[in-house]
């Protein structure tokens, strides 16, 4: 993974620019992770790791920062499927439409950043979530990240 879109990426879901310092990971979502003994690293306001998904893995990233609309509070839970210099073609952004509304929980979503065209898929969920929860959402967007960009993409570079 390059490391300039890496840090591009890390401050996809964020309304205001990543800071440049590390942010305290916050008590429901250490809580959380903690317990699972997953080796994570921090930027700004993201934590990510790989996880692992058969012989492959899958980058994952949990926001730290949480998004309130009335008193409903979620955090965002995703992972790359693609990446590219320029938006998916209609066919493919069409499957991906029609997946989403197979999806039980998490959807795909593409994202621009500085001229770069991010496809990932993400779950948003409550930040309140236990280990044993958190856990099946980070199996469940990893695997489906994974098997998407190796069946539709034929890559593994997330």
């Amino acid at each position: 993974m390059r490391k300039n879109t890496m840090l591009l990426l890390l401050g996809i879901t964020a309304f205001l620019p990543v800071a440049t310092y590390a942010q305290k990971v916050d008590e429901r979502l250490l809580n959380a992770i903690t317990p699972l003994n997953i080796k994570y690293q921090t930027e700004g306001s993201t934590i990510f790791f790989k996880q692992p998904v058969g012989k492959r893995t899958q980058v994952v990233y949990i926001d730290n920062n949480t998004d309130i609309f009335d008193k409903f509070e979620v955090r965002q839970v995703y992972a790359t499927v693609h990446e590219s210099s320029k938006p998916l073609d209609q066919s493919r952004l069409q499957k991906l439409l029609i997946a989403n509304g197979k999806k039980k929980i998490g959807a795909f979503e593409m994202v621009e950043k500085e001229g770069v065209y991010f496809v990932i898929f993400t779950a948003k969920v409550p930040p309140s979530l236990d280990a044993t929860d958190l856990k099946s959402v980070i199996d469940m967007v990893a695997t489906v990240a994974d098997s998407t960009e190796e069946s539709m993409f034929y890559t593994d570079e997330w």
